[in-house]
């Protein structure tokens, strides 16, 4: 019988059963070794970002996109899907607050300007003493505007801009109605966090009223020290100031290219922006100030959803608690700048790389761009042989898409506003239920 048989060949003479077992375990060594050696020869030679590529052709909710990465040897991964190369010329929306933001910082890199002298002492128009006992204007600072903590807010998460009385106003004259509207400041500088475009223009006043350049000029030199060729501020209908510069809204008004976008991340990740010492642009890359919180809902939503804010640019802590943000976020100090659209930039200081998702997609972009880099993330650092990320790894992109698949599956959107309705719902049940 079968059993008598193996019965034999595992019992009697220890001698005896090497001799009979010899031949068959030779084979099965054989065998594991030649497996062995097969699995190694396919992981040699297997493509490490073809699961990438997969991942972005399988994306069902943005149409089309390139997504890129760059290391200190180059350009290591490019993948298109539709027709948005990354040649193709978009509004990157809120991406253009980051550029911005570094142009202002090389006006102060000359000296005309402090971040922390109150604002009133470059702007003619603005007062530096207090209306009454409820107006801080007066303190406002050029660090405070850059944070988002000047005590602006508005409840359009970003929307608002300039104020022109006509077109043949100045930018000093538009960004003066924003000062002039006293209902939109409503705290104290550097206590409370708000994401809109107020803060930026006065900003980019201060920088034009103390360096006696054109704000248009302040930011287009910078496009052309970093060879942006294709970009420019208030090029196309997207970017609300189409040949109206006075009209720019340093916030949202960049059309670029992914490629262009990709020199400015270079720059600021080996600290070789021109005209902008190192310590400048680490300094731009911290927290927000000490003891500042979000200003209210649609702060702690934008927080939320993507981190907590430096100057013009995000420490990316996806979809984390802001009062309680992940360590690991702080330690790995991703730094991001996403746009409305999904336009998603950042560079990962501690791996040594820099990753774009270059796509125009109104309205679900900013969500979706949002989960995609979560769910192809860690993929990118397992082809690249980086360990995954403490705080945008796999188990990261699980949660997103329980908490974000049923905003973006529902199909109907037909406008940022629902879509920021519909997001904001989701994070007010995490964080107040």
């Amino acid at each position: 019988s079968t059993q008598s048989t193996w019965g034999s060949f595992i019992s009697g003479d220890p001698a005896k059963i090497m001799a009979r077992s010899f031949p068959l375990v030779s084979l099965l060594l054989f065998i594991i070794v030649a497996a062995i050696g097969v699995s190694r020869a396919q992981t040699a030679t297997a493509d490490p970002w073809a699961i990438v590529r997969t991942a972005i052709d399988t994306y069902p909710f943005l149409k089309s996109m390139s997504v890129s990465v760059t290391n200190s040897s180059g350009r290591v991964f490019t993948h298109t899907k539709g027709v948005q190369t990354m040649d193709y010329l978009m509004n990157v929306a809120s991406s253009s607050k980051w550029p911005s933001g570094v142009a202002i910082m090389r006006v102060v890199q000359t000296g005309v300007v402090d971040l922390d002298a109150p604002i009133c002492t470059y702007l003619k128009w603005w007062a530096c003493t207090p209306v009454d006992s409820k107006d801080f204007r007066h303190k406002v600072t050029l660090r405070s505007l850059l944070t988002f903590t000047s005590g602006y807010e508005d409840t359009e998460m970003g929307m608002g801009g300039n104020t022109c009385p006509n077109d043949a106003s100045t930018y000093q004259d538009c960004t003066r109605g924003i000062y002039e509207n006293r209902k939109v400041h409503k705290h104290a500088p550097l206590t409370k966090w708000a994401y809109n475009s107020y803060h930026l223009n006065i900003a980019g006043a201060v920088a034009e009223a103390a360096s006696g350049t054109p704000i248009i000029e302040i930011l287009d030199s910078l496009l052309r020290d970093l060879n942006m060729t294709s970009s420019a501020y208030c090029l196309t209908a997207m970017s609300s100031c189409a040949n109206k510069t006075h009209r720019v809204v340093l916030a949202g008004s960049l059309d670029t290219t992914g490629n262009d976008y990709e020199k400015f991340l270079k720059a600021l990740s080996t600290k070789t922006v021109p005209h902008l010492s190192a310590q400048l642009v680490q300094e731009m890359e911290g927290d927000w100030p000490a003891g500042v919180t979000p200003s209210g809902p649609m702060a702690t939503f934008v927080s939320f959803g993507v981190g907590h804010y430096g100057m013009t640019n995000w420490l990316e802590c996806l979809l984390s608690d802001p009062w309680n943000i992940r360590a690991s976020c702080k330690s790995e100090n991703i730094r991001a700048d996403p746009g409305m659209w999904g336009f998603y930039p950042y560079v990962h200081p501690t791996k040594n790389y820099l990753f774009q998702i270059a796509t125009f997609e109104p309205p679900l972009g900013i969500v979706a761009g949002i989960l995609l880099r979560l769910e192809i993330g860690f993929l990118v650092e397992r082809a690249l042989g980086l360990k995954d990320s403490s705080c945008a790894g796999e188990a990261e992109a699980a949660r997103a898409r329980t908490l974000l698949l049923p905003i973006l599956q529902k199909g109907n959107l037909t406008s940022a506003e629902t879509l920021l309705a519909d997001a904001a719902g989701v994070v007010s049940s995490i964080l107040f239920h």
